[in-house]
């Protein structure tokens, strides 16, 4: 045949026939291995691995015996897997890894990668125990790499097998791979939500470490790990809260870059401000409730909680950065100005600017904070995506407030409101009488200008003078309680003196002490007590008070 019988087209044909037939014939006599294996196995009683096989005489010859069956069992298992892959008999590779079998993996692995048999692959990498092989292999599906309808979802395949191992190299790993592909549950696999022993051995050089790495592999993704180590991890490093609270300013000045933002965040302060009544709600909160569900809102809600709740940033860093949108940002500067103590310049911002009269009040008995708790905790539920908050202590605690600094800061406030230009009286009554308790009438009456009308002060100055009438009443009776107090001790211990030996002018000496004891108690309660005591006052007439 020309030229020879191995190139010539009918011997080529005739050899692949022949090589097709052969290897049904190969098949066709392991599948008869496998069943007469599996049979012997279940007649016996005996394990799979310690069968003896049963052939003919001329071929069990040249079979492995007894102690060499389980090298017989990976010769017909492998090769039987090749021929299926081979031959894209997909089902019945399939069937077979599904069952007992002494697959040797790392001699079918090149077959099934030619193939493209790329789910039984991971069948027996998943088989083996052999996590990074599966791993890589899902990858390479998830990256279009290998192709294989299959394995439908190979990200959810990395993600529950890194969950499920607890390794926390493991899940920074492929956390770090998918965070670039799917920053969602990338980020899932790098902030575990079990709190326990387990998670308070992660040192801050590692977390740091990790959140660069994050930085390098998707920015955006940076400022959920940040409020992952601040709200639930609770940390307290500055340059932690530091770069939180920048990512929160970047993001605001982003958005207020936006020429639809700029104007709805202007038109929400212009609406709030130039209500006719005062509003019974804090700005904060009448931003929340008005403005539609977006990004921008949630970005600007918890730039507010973060700048008030922490103080380990660097608060007059953040404050220049604000300053240049400062006609808009009126409610965060004055959270900065309440950090740096420039209680003045807080309240101006808020009683005069933001004409918010309920967070200025709410300023002076927080001493110094614009939002309480409860206030902050009404927002985390109801606006979405702030839930996580829930977790932080910085908005579960509160903080007791100096009684001193109440004052001094209602004193400023109404200060404040006497220095508007076109100054309201109306306010200014109101914050008396709402404040009168805090409020001293010496400091009110020193601010108060001439021209004001006395009606709008009546009220207060009648509970002021009853409050301190009572006092003075009050210290009268006291003193004359401790009075007798004395007399009935000194009557008591008379005798017990006297048999003592202490003599007469001892105790008259003791006795003219009285006059310097009562200049000391007069000092101490501030009352003159040198005039008689009436016990029962008839209550003061409030007009005759007044006058």
């Amino acid at each position: 045949m020309s030229p020879n019988t191995r190139s010539a087209p009918p011997t080529a044909e005739l050899r692949k026939i022949l090589g097709m037939a052969a290897q049904d014939m190969l098949e066709s006599f392991l599948r008869k291995c496998r069943t007469r294996r599996k049979v012997d196995s279940q007649t016996r009683g005996l394990d799979a691995n310690k069968w003896e096989a049963s052939y003919p005489v001329h071929t069990y010859n040249c079979l492995p015996k007894r102690e060499d069956s389980h090298v017989q069992f990976q010769v017909v298992d492998t090769v039987l897997v090749k021929l299926y892959a081979q031959n894209e008999k997909t089902k019945d590779l399939y069937a077979i890894l599904n069952e007992a079998h002494n697959v040797v993996v790392s001699e079918v692995e090149p077959v099934l990668q030619k193939t493209g048999q790329y789910n039984a692959l991971c069948m027996l990498y998943k088989q083996c125990g052999d996590d990074e092989k599966l791993l890589n292999a899902w990858s390479k599906v998830a990256d279009g790499e290998w192709i294989d309808d299959d394995i439908p979802d190979p990200i959810s395949n990395i993600v529950n097998l890194a969950t499920e191992k607890r390794d926390r190299a493991l899940a920074q790993q492929w956390g770090l791979w998918l965070i670039k592909r799917d920053p969602e549950r990338g980020l899932k696999l790098l902030m575990p939500r079990d709190i326990g022993k387990r998670r308070t051995n992660n040192k801050p050089e590692d977390e740091k470490l990790l959140l660069e790495q994050i930085r390098e592999a998707n920015p955006s993704a940076v400022t959920q790990y940040l409020e992952y180590l601040i709200m639930q991890r609770r940390s307290v490093d500055p340059a932690i809260h530091m770069d939180y609270a920048s990512t929160c300013v970047d993001q605001m000045l982003d958005f207020l870059g936006q020429e639809s933002v700029l104007k709805l965040w202007r038109a929400k302060a212009s609406s709030y401000s130039s209500s006719r009544t005062e509003s019974a709600l804090p700005f904060i909160s009448y931003f929340a409730s008005t403005t539609p569900d977006s990004e921008h809102k949630r970005v600007r809600i918890k730039a507010a909680l973060f700048l008030q709740a922490s103080v380990l940033y660097e608060i007059k860093t953040i404050r220049e950065r604000l300053v240049s949108h400062e006609k808009i940002l009126k409610f965060e500067i004055a959270i900065l100005d309440g950090k740096l103590h420039q209680h003045a310049s807080a309240l101006s911002n808020l009683a005069l600017d933001l004409r918010d009269t309920v967070t200025a009040e709410a300023y002076c008995a927080l001493g110094g904070d614009l939002i309480p708790n409860k206030v902050a905790l009404s927002m985390i539920e109801n606006v979405p995506g702030l839930q996580a908050w829930r977790l932080s202590p910085m908005f579960s605690t509160s903080k007791s407030v100096d009684e001193n600094l109440k004052q001094e800061l209602l004193k400023v406030l109404l200060g404040v409101y006497m220095k508007e230009r076109d100054s309201n009286p109306d306010r200014a009554a109101h914050l008396l009488n709402a404040q009168a308790v805090n409020l001293d009438v010496t400091d009110v009456l020193s601010i108060v200008p001439e021209e004001w009308p006395l009606q709008l002060m009546s009220s207060f100055l009648a509970r002021s003078f009853r409050r301190r009438l009572h006092s003075s009443h009050e210290g009268h009776i006291l003193k004359a309680i401790t009075s007798g107090q004395n007399l009935e001790i000194k009557e008591r211990t008379w005798s017990i003196l006297r048999e003592e030996g202490y003599e007469e002018e001892t105790l008259d000496e003791e006795e003219g002490d009285e006059g310097e004891q009562e200049k000391v108690l007069n000092e101490k309660t501030g009352l003159d007590t040198s005039e008689p005591v009436d016990v029962h006052p008839e209550p003061p007439d409030s007009a005759a008070v007044i006058h």
